[in-house]
């Protein structure tokens, strides 16, 4: 019984295999791709599938998301059929999502993309964004 860690990004290892393996210190931990034989690996952790995940662990229990949607799993034509998907739940992750939409919402509300495009064709229109009351973001 192993889990494997997929790294996706190259900032995963030195930020996640620490916290992992002390985590998951009584668990046979392993990161890719010094997986060993496929037969012991019984959950992944990652951010994505690959192609090889939907054969290549013939005792796969469990999934786990370190996305903070799993849209991209169950879209994803490499998901190993029948497995189940655990998606994370965090704080952390709750606080850099909000934070990441209040940022776009932002960036539209001051028309940043208008001024960019403004910026690298050397054309300025003055503009004045609404006030912020004047605007709705979301509507039911």
């Amino acid at each position: 019984m192993a889990v494997l860690f997929r790294p996706f990004f190259p900032i995963d290892e030195p930020r996640w295999v620490p916290a992992l393996r002390t985590a998951l210190e009584d668990l046979d931990f392993r990161v890719w791709p010094d997986h060993g034989d496929p037969a012991q690996i019984t959950a992944l952790v990652g951010w994505e599938v690959f192609p090889e995940d939907r054969t290549m662990w013939p005792n796969l229990k469990a999934v786990l998301s370190l996305r903070a949607g799993v849209e991209r799993f169950l879209a994803s034509p490499h998901y190993p059929p029948g497995v189940p998907l655990v998606r994370m739940i965090d704080p952390g992750l709750t606080e850099g999502m909000s934070t990441y939409v209040a940022g776009f919402v932002l960036r539209f509300h001051r028309h940043i993309d208008l001024l960019e495009t403004q910026a690298a064709t050397a054309i300025w229109e003055f503009d004045v964004p609404l006030a912020a009351q004047g605007r709705r973001c979301l509507l039911y």
